[in-house]
């Protein structure tokens, strides 16, 4: 684990969960999917966030009542953004509370490389005192050559600066994008019937309590107005890890990955929808 095993242990969960991998994202389901099932859990999208292969894993029980966001992290030639080859992390590993987690250099080192990209400066500078003291080398294989220059010059000077990634980073990243557009990560869901508004509205909250992006909305009728808003509403939530729900009293003709009826209740149609999810993004 990265970083909050601690927290995790006590049953505290306040945002996604940061685990490094030794294997590619897919093979790490095929090797849990048994066991995850037998326990009642689904994974539902699977979303590369990363070129290096990296992965936000999305799981909750069948009917979603209760979901988690895993950040699967796996990137051993460090060509991801934060230029950390995962390889190297397992070097250095110790006994958590319940789970093996990484030393305290590199839970140091992978936050500053985190915060310094969301621009979080407050815990960023937590981390780079802690590096400091520790007398962490940036140069000692954790980081590609780029990057460990750079993460030099924040140890030593306190500047961030611009935040550098791994020369082949944006090419690779250009392409995950072309991929994505020809592939959404998210999911849609259309509830059509006389009660479909409310009903798509109670989807949209229940999954939105551990997916990263969720919205309801009213599908239109006229065919200028579906295509403006198909681009301006429905591809920003699934192009990222997303659940879209549209309603209307008659179902659309094409997209939806799903097409559900208000008759059914709340709980029943996201059993359906994530038994629809889950065989769609199972490896």
């Amino acid at each position: 684990m990265l970083h909050g095993e601690n927290e995790i242990v006590r049953g505290v969960v306040p945002s996604d969960v940061d685990i490094v991998v030794d294997r590619r994202v897919y093979q790490v389901l095929r090797t849990a999917r048994h066991e995850l099932r037998v326990n009642g859990l689904h994974y539902i999208i699977v979303y590369p966030y990363d070129p290096g292969g990296s992965a936000a894993v999305f799981i909750c029980d069948e009917t979603a009542s209760r979901g988690v966001h895993l950040d699967l992290y796996f990137d051993p030639r460090g060509v991801g953004r934060f230029g950390i080859r995962t390889s190297r992390l397992f070097d250095d590993t110790s006994q958590g509370e319940r789970w093996p987690i990484v030393s305290g250099q590199h839970q140091a080192a992978y936050l500053l490389r985190k915060r310094h990209w969301k621009g979080d400066l407050l815990d960023l500078e937590r981390q780079r005192s802690i590096l400091q003291e520790s007398g962490f080398d940036p140069n000692g294989g954790l980081f590609v050559p780029r990057v460990a220059r750079s993460v030099e010059r924040v140890i030593e000077s306190g500047i961030p600066g611009r935040f550098v990634v791994p020369a082949p980073h944006n090419i690779l990243n250009l392409v995950r994008w072309i991929r994505r557009l020809m592939r959404p990560i998210g999911f849609w869901m259309h509830v059509t019937g006389s009660s479909s508004g409310e009903l798509a509205r109670h989807l949209a909250e229940r999954f939105g309590r551990f997916v990263i992006t969720t919205r309801a909305e009213n599908a239109p009728t006229r065919p200028m107005a579906k295509i403006r808003w198909f681009v301006q509403s429905v591809l920003p939530v699934t192009l990222r890890a997303g659940v879209f729900v549209s309603w209307s009293k008659q179902p659309p003709k094409y997209g939806p990955d799903l097409v559900v009826d208000s008759a059914g209740d709340l709980s029943d149609l996201s059993r359906v929808a994530v038994a629809t999810m889950e065989q769609r993004c199972d490896p």
